[in-house]
């Protein structure tokens, strides 16, 4: 017999059994790589406000996220060998780029 799913507080259905039991969990669909064209990253930026155009040629560059630039500090930024370092990233660990 099938375990009867539990309710949550939003009243939605919510199943007590682990998704993966061996505690390995699938590879999933890999993620979706997209660049704009030159056209739409000129687009974007003639539409942006000016005061925005440095932190979206920053996340084009990096690819770094919206929470990711807004916490840099001139810290993280290393002029000698052209880096930026983003010291917490979404998973929580560190990563630097060009």
């Amino acid at each position: 017999m099938a375990e009867a799913p539990a309710q949550s507080s939003r009243g939605v259905g919510v199943s007590s059994r682990q998704p993966c039991p061996n505690g390995q969990e699938g590879e999933g669909e890999p993620g979706r790589v997209r660049y704009l064209t030159p056209e739409e990253r000129e687009a974007l930026l003639k539409a942006a406000p000016p005061a925005l155009c440095p932190y979206i040629v920053a996340a084009l560059q990096t690819g770094a996220r919206r929470g990711e630039l807004l916490q840099l500090r001139w810290a993280d930024v290393d002029m000698r060998v052209r880096t930026i370092t983003f010291p917490k990233t979404k998973n929580g660990d560190s990563r630097s780029c060009p």
